[in-house]
Parts: C-alpha cells; sequence; structure tokens
C-alpha cells in the first residue's frame, strides 16, 4: 500500500502560525487603542494639511473634525483652504473690512466656527457699527513670522483691508533665529530631521480607503500622526542654537527686525496703499521681552497706522493643558478688539469735529 500523500497539508502548520500571528497582532493594536482611548486620548483630527509655498493650509472646501481631552470641535474651510467664508477678492462698496493674520489661535483650534474671534468681531462690529463689516481669517496653523509679508503681497493686498489684524504670538520666539532658512512648520524642503520622511509616508496613506475615518477616530494613529512627528521636529529644534536661552537678546533683536519689516512693507505709513495694523499682544505668555516691548512701544506711538492692544488673558481663557483659546478666551479677544476699534472711531470723530 502507497503511503499516504502530504501535499495539501503541508502549508497548514505554516497558515496556523500566519493566523496566530495576525490574532496577536489585532489583540495588540485593540489592546493599544482601548489603553489610549481609556487613559490618554490623543488630539484625533481630520487629514487636511496641504503644504504650500512655504505655509501649511488645509484641504480647500473641507469639513475638519477636530476631538481630544479638551475639546470636540469642527472645522469649515473655504476654496482657498482658510477658515470661515469666503468673501470676493474686490471689497464692495460701503464695507469696512478686516483681515486677520496669525497662528492656530486666530484660526480657532478648539472652537467651532461660529465662535472664533474673527466671526465674533464681525458679528458685535456689525451690531455697534450698524454697517456692512467683513473679518477675513487667514490664520494658518503653525505659521512663522517669515511668512506673513509674502502671504500679504500674494493674498491679503489684494483684498484692500481697511485693517489688519496680526497676532505675532511671542511663544514662538525660538523659530526668529531659522528665518533664513524658511518656515520650521513649513514644507518639505524646510522642516526639520526625520518629521520630513515621516510626514512623507504618512501622506501616502491618504490615498488608503478608510483612513480619513481611522485619523478621526483612532487614538493610536494619532499618536503617531500628530505626537511622533512634532516630538521629532521639537527634538531636532532643541538641538539647534535658537534654542538656547544665552540667545534671548540676539532672538529678540531677530523677531524685531522680522517684525519690523513686515510692518514697513505693509502699513499705511508707507504710503496710501498700505494699511493699518492693529497687533494683538498677549501680556500672559510667560515673559517679559524687553527688547521686543521697547519696540512696540517705539512703533506704536509713530502714528495711527500701527497699534498695539495687549491682551490679559486669563487662565480661565485657555484649555488648561492644551493651550489654545475656549470659547470664553475667543469672546473676551472680541470684545477687546470691538472695544479698542470703537474707541479709536469715536476719537477719530472728534478729532475731525474740531
Amino acid at each position: 500500500m502507497a503511503p499516504p500523500t502530504r501535499s495539501g497539508t503541508s502549508f497548514r502548520p505554516l497558515l496556523v502560525e500566519l493566523t496566530g500571528l495576525v490574532v496577536a497582532v489585532v489583540l495588540g493594536v485593540a489592546l493599544a487603542e482601548a489603553y489610549l482611548t481609556a487613559y490618554n486620548p490623543q488630539n484625533l483630527m481630520t487629514p487636511a494639511y496641504e503644504d504650500g509655498e512655504g505655509m501649511r493650509l488645509y484641504t480647500p472646501d473641507t469639513v475638519i473634525k477636530n476631538r481630544n481631552r479638551y475639546f470636540d470641535a469642527v472645522y469649515t474651510t473655504n476654496a482657498l483652504g482658510l477658515r470661515g467664508p469666503l468673501y470676493p477678492t474686490a471689497k464692495p462698496k460701503g464695507v469696512y473690512r478686516i483681515v486677520a493674520l496669525g497662528p492656530s489661535f486666530t484660526f480657532g483650534i478648539g472652537v467651532d466656527d461660529a465662535q472664533t474671534y474673527c466671526r465674533l468681531i464681525e458679528k458685535k462690529l456689525q451690531a455697534a457699527w450698524r454697517r456692512p463689516v467683513q473679518v477675513i481669517n487667514m490664520g494658518q496653523p503653525g505659521i512663522s513670522m517669515n511668512n506673513y509679508e509674502p502671504l500679504y503681497r500674494r493674498l491679503i493686498k489684494d483684498y484692500d483691508p481697511d485693517l489688519l489684524l496680526v497676532y505675532p504670538p511671542l511663544w514662538t520666539l525660538n523659530e526668529a533665529d531659522v528665518v533664513k532658512r524658511g518656515s520650521f512648520y513649513g514644507t518639505d524642503r524646510t522642516e526639520i530631521g526625520s518629521a520630513v520622511r515621516l510626514r512623507r509616508w504618512l501622506r501616502k496613506l491618504r490615498r488608503v480607503p478608510g483612513y480619513a475615518f481611522l485619523c478621526e477616530h483612532s487614538n493610536l494613529l494619532a499618536l503617531l500622526r500628530l505626537r511622533v512627528a512634532t516630538n521629532i521636529d521639537a527634538d531636532a529644534l532643541a538641538r539647534t542654537p535658537a534654542s538656547r536661552p544665552e540667545n534671548g537678546e540676539r532672538l529678540e533683536r531677530t523677531w524685531t527686525r522680522t517684525f519690523e519689516s513686515f510692518v514697513d512693507a505693509v502699513s499705511c505709513a508707507k504710503g496710501a496703499a498700505g494699511t493699518r495694523i492693529l497687533m494683538l499682544r498677549n501680556t500672559a505668555e510667560g515673559r517679559d521681552f524687553h527688547i521686543i516691548d521697547r519696540y512696540l512701544s517705539r512703533r506704536s506711538a509713530r502714528g495711527r497706522c500701527f497699534k498695539v492692544l495687549d491682551l490679559a488673558m486669563r487662565p480661565e481663557y485657555t484649555y488648561v493643558g492644551e493651550g489654545h483659546w475656549n470659547p470664553r478666551g475667543h469672546e473676551f479677544v472680541a470684545d477687546s478688539v470691538v472695544a479698542f476699534l470703537g474707541a479709536q472711531k469715536a476719537a477719530a470723530a472728534l478729532a475731525s469735529a474740531r
């Protein structure tokens, strides 16, 4: 009698091993996901970043969901990849137009569309002045100071704003030393360290079906997408001379020169084609910047084309542990700007009456 053949059964042990390996991986991923969800929830966010021309924008005409332990917010972008309604470039007759420029605080990370200080300023000014007001939100998370002037020339100038509302947070001062290399938060060609390769790999995953769903619901993927890449960049930046405490004065002077170049280029002090600038300064950013403070005081005293509005942001105005402004914070900023502009308008009317 012929011995029994082993064909058809030779791969069974290997199949069993592979099945066991797959089950172990799935269980491991599930346990990690359950642990993160219960004890360390991450920042879940729709994949919507698009790097271009040295600036990080969001995908145009997109609804972006952003959820973590601090907030659950939805952001809506327009055809330019900016937040809020898309107004026509040509300013309608009789409209007072403001363009807001700044980082994630201006964009409104952590609050819904109607809760951003841009939308609130628009609503409050229209009610107070009884005239059409448009506030265009050009806030971009992670925008660097050296991108302000190019953005103005490429886009903002065409909107012919009556006022440019600028918030350059001083906690980004460590990036002032990398101005010559481009934006630290910018495109692949200017990013630092191995984060470039990681982000390229993550972007390729966008083509995978279900990737957007996982970004909005998987804490494990969020840990890879939003924390690992950020930590790599932070570690690389920490090794640069820009982050050393002894370079504080040099960084302040670099920041001042960069900001002054921007103000000189766009301010109405340089001619009729310029615009008025109102800079928001958060007085609770952690430490004094004596060189910058002296410069801003001198510049603000020169005339009406550049003014500084100090904001005393209290802890209850931010998401404690996360840092961005909560709805109360945006309300406070909007009220402060409206009150300041109202006082300026009243002073101008009084001066003209004389």
